[in-house]
């Protein structure tokens, strides 16, 4: 479905009615992530120069230095590297809206709108009512008095006269573990802080940005008790009294510096508004017009990268305007399908009616709402700074630190429970899907449930015990047109599982894959367009859903972008050589550029070598990360586009085995008969033996020796070999086992010295120089040796000096053998070799 979509800020007529509040004094910039209009390089350069010489034209978020790729990602994923800031002090309306006329025109420019003056929520509330008894009754004490009584905010969900609204059931989840707050950190963020020394609040545990313009002030005193007063005998007691409670200033780019000494499940309540002068009549009726603090671009992208990305807690006043933000001017901008930074809208009521409070702020964006009066706090005057209090706190005002409060117990108790850190939409739903709507509401004007707080810890109990995943989607929220960008999932229970991530990205550009992490591309679109995305987040048997809707804006005179096409493998072996080919791109924008490639290589691919539209390297080894994903961004000077390629590593491919018996084919009745299996080829392999009729018959050494049986015959021996993956390999070899004939080879030595040693025994293990008799001559052992019969193996030399039987093993000079009924003298040392040119023929041998 495509909606027409008007963006308030880019909206230059909308500006024209009012170009900005009292007190503003920057225009706020938010640049393109891509330029992608027909302009070229030069009119880029350009642009540029007119931006750089506008007055103290520098970045809005001061990013850190030193970042990791996530980090990076996360900045970019929520335009933080994008925002810059024009100085406008002392320039006239005309002169700003001729500035943010040409700006319009800048092809670099996105979006482009007057910074909003911020006001404490103490702007827009109905007058205080003065309380001299309970400042009298303080200073008449050493103590104050017990107001618990009082706080019905805290009570049950039933009413209690005279009021027509109950309160949130806080005091009855005082008997869970977690149930008075003591895990979980509270951030105040509002104009003024709280009183410091007052008796019945805590010392923050961190003080925030802009140091030197920090204030004390009755808001954010009367925050702070609604949120952590003391538990203690007297005054009053918040939702969370045993927290950690800390204070930062509010301002554009606080809540991004106070980021890195936030964790997951943090909650910050900001307490402001903004004053924005004039909107149109039908709007806004009177001025000021007071709006949320996310009708700033950069608050509400600052908002989505803590909830998303550090999956902090945010709630924010609805604003004390009056005005529906569901309103066709906005387009759409408050719609929370469309637009959703994480945070929670908190809307006012009037506990004595059970309706909306008139000033309260309305629409499909506010989901809950809690007392906008009648909301006993602490309190704060110059006077009495330390023991004052209030029975009149109202507005957003305090509707907005009652459901921080709310938010603060319900994640203390998880915490405590074993479940972590509630991702802040998850929260969001739960307390929603368990609230009360309004005694008596209005349905064209609606401002969502008071949570129901027993209810919905019974549910988080109940729907998040048993470390089920648990993460938020971090998105961009809106993109433009032929843009890329990223998507994660962020878990704030991860564990040593494995997760398995399936993305629902139909209409996106992009092969997302199983992981945390895609990046994807945006179609071409002619008006702004929904895009619904969800993923499938499985750990050990159980299914998180994660939804989001991407709002793709259209861009004026966009060209097409740039196909991209990468060709290669999908699949190789470890250490294989790989090529990727993105050379088949092509561009249809006429002047554009010769293509530009630019490749982003995964982590654990070492020598990669990009050359133009080409990648080589070699496929790592195969091991826990069993796929890469490649991309390459392809630009034409004009427009890029992104495609990524998979590439799984294949285990190594192991030939299957290979048994080879090499050794004589002949052995005489009796005789030993050698066989070498170490020709055979496999991975790891076992050997074993059948040799039918010999002696030993088996034998599971890669080389064995077998005593020929008496009678005289053909046989087969057969060897099995068995690799690492349980292959096996069979080869059989044939011998011939003949009958002794009394003559020529078959002559047996005898040398009497021989009987002097003891005979060679199979079993046996000799050393070196340990001497045995065999075959009737003598052998001496030159290292450890068994099993191997003396004229089979090299570990013997011998030692008798007559001729013995020629075998396959080393012979040293002088050495006489019998070969053939021929009887031949080794030369020099001979290795294995049959008689001839290293043996001297001596002549026939006849047996004595």
């Amino acid at each position: 479905m495509k909606l027409f979509l008007t963006s308030l800020f880019l909206s230059l007529q909308a500006l024209a009615t009012g170009v900005g509040a009292a007190g503003s004094d920057a225009v706020i910039v938010l640049l393109r992530a891509n330029p992608q209009v027909a302009a070229t390089r030069t009119q880029d350069s350009d642009a540029l120069r007119q931006l750089q010489a506008e007055p103290g034209f520098a970045p809005v978020f001061q990013l850190p230095a030193a970042r990791s790729v996530a980090d990076t990602h996360a900045f970019e994923r929520h335009r933080l590297d994008r925002y810059y800031r024009i100085t406008i002090t002392g320039r006239s309306d005309a002169d700003v809206q001729a500035l943010l006329d040409q700006l319009k025109l800048n092809p670099l420019v996105q979006r482009a709108y007057v910074e909003p003056e911020p006001v404490s929520l103490e702007q827009g509330e109905p007058p205080r009512v003065p309380e001299p008894e309970m400042a009298r009754q303080a200073g008449q004490r050493s103590t104050p008095p017990d107001y618990i009584s009082r706080q019905n905010y805290l009570m049950s969900p039933e009413p209690v006269e005279p009021y027509k609204l109950g309160g949130l059931d806080a005091l009855a989840l005082r008997r869970y573990p977690g149930g008075y707050g003591e895990n979980v950190r509270v951030i105040s963020d509002e104009i003024d802080h709280w009183a410091y020394d007052h008796v019945d609040l805590p010392k923050p545990f961190i003080t925030h940005w802009k140091l030197r313009e920090h204030e004390v002030g009755h808001h954010d005193t009367a925050s702070a008790g609604v949120m952590f007063s003391l538990d203690n005998d007297y005054g009053t007691v918040g939702f969370v009294p045993r927290a950690m409670a800390g204070y930062t200033k509010f301002g554009t780019g606080g809540l991004l510096d106070l980021g890195p000494q936030l964790k997951p499940g943090d909650v910050v309540q900001v307490g402001v508004h903004y004053s924005v002068g004039r909107l149109p009549e039908s709007v806004c009726p009177a001025t000021p017009c007071y709006m949320p603090v996310e009708y700033s671009d950069a608050i509400l992208d600052e908002i989505s990268w803590l909830t998303q990305e550090k999956g902090v807690h945010v709630v924010i006043a609805a604003a004390n305007g009056n005005i529906n933000l569901d309103d066709p001017y906005f387009g759409g901008r408050y719609d929370p399908q469309l637009l959703d930074s994480g945070s929670i809208y908190a809307g006012g009521a009037y506990p004595t009616t059970g309706a909306r409070a008139w000033y309260s702020e309305y629409g499909k964006r506010v989901g809950m709402f809690s007392w906008g009066s009648n909301v006993t706090s602490t309190s704060y005057s110059p006077a009495n700074p330390t023991t004052l209090y209030t029975h009149t706190y109202s507005g957003t005002s305090s509707a907005n630190p009652i459901l921080a409060g709310a938010v603060a117990l319900m994640q203390s108790i998880a915490n405590a429970n074993g479940i972590g850190p509630v991702p802040p939409k998850i929260m969001r739903r739960i307390l929603q899907e368990t609230g009360h709507p309004l005694p008596f509401p209005d349905k064209n004007k609606p401002i969502g449930v008071q949570p129901d707080l027993k209810l919905a810890v019974e549910k988080l109990l109940r729907d998040y015990s048993g470390s089920p995943p648990l993460g938020q989607l971090a998105s961009p929220g809106e993109i433009e047109s032929q843009s890329s960008f990223t998507l994660k999932v962020v878990l704030s229970n991860p564990d040593a599982r494995p997760v398995d991530y399936q993305w629902h990205t139909e209409g996106l550009t992009g092969t997302p894959g199983n992981a945390e992490e895609v990046r994807l591309s945006a179609p071409r679109v002619e008006d702004d367009t929904p895009i619904p995305i969800a993923v499938d987040v499985t750990r050990g048997g159980q299914t998180l859903r994660l939804e989001d809707t991407l709002l793709v804006r259209k861009v004026a005179n966009q060209p097409l972008p740039p196909t991209v096409v990468i060709a290669g493998p999908s699949a190789v072996s470890a250490g294989a050589p790989v090529e990727l080919d993105a050379s088949a791109s092509s561009s249809a924008n006429p002047g554009a550029s010769p293509l530009h490639f630019d490749w982003r290589i995964p982590g654990g691919i070492v020598g990669a070598v990009p050359d133009g539209p080409r990648l080589r390297f070699s496929a790592p080894a195969f091991g826990s990360t069993p796929e890469y994903r490649f991309e390459v961004t392809v630009d034409d000077g004009l427009a890029s586009a992104s495609q990524t390629h998979n590439l799984r590593i294949l285990p190594p491919v192991i030939a299957p085995p290979v048994a080879v018996v090499s050794g004589e084919s002949r052995v005489e009745a009796g005789k030993l008969l050698n066989l070498s299996g170490t020709g055979s080829t496999g991975a790891d392999l076992r050997y074993a033996w059948s040799a039918s009729g010999f002696t030993p018959s088996t034998s599971t050494a890669s080389s064995a020796a077998f005593t020929a049986p008496a009678s005289a015959g053909p046989r087969t021996v057969v060897l099995t070999v068995t690799d690492s993956q349980s292959r096996t390999s069979r080869a059989s070899h044939s011998v011939t086992v003949t009958a002794g004939s009394g003559g020529g080879d078959d002559c047996a030595p005898s040398d009497p010295a021989a009987g002097q040693y003891r005979p060679w025994e199979s079993a046996k293990t000799y050393v070196g120089g340990d001497m045995v008799q065999y075959n009737g001559v003598v052998w001496r052992a030159g290292w450890s040796t068994r099993g191997m019969a003396p004229d089979r193996v090299d570990a013997f030399a011998l030692v008798s000096n007559l001729p013995v039987p020629w075998q396959s093993r080393p012979y040293v000079a002088g050495n006489q053998v019998i070969h053939q009924g021929q009887l031949y003298q080794a030369k020099y040392w001979v290795n294995r070799a049959p008689p001839g040119v290293e043996w001297t023929l001596l002549g026939e041998h006849a047996c004595p």
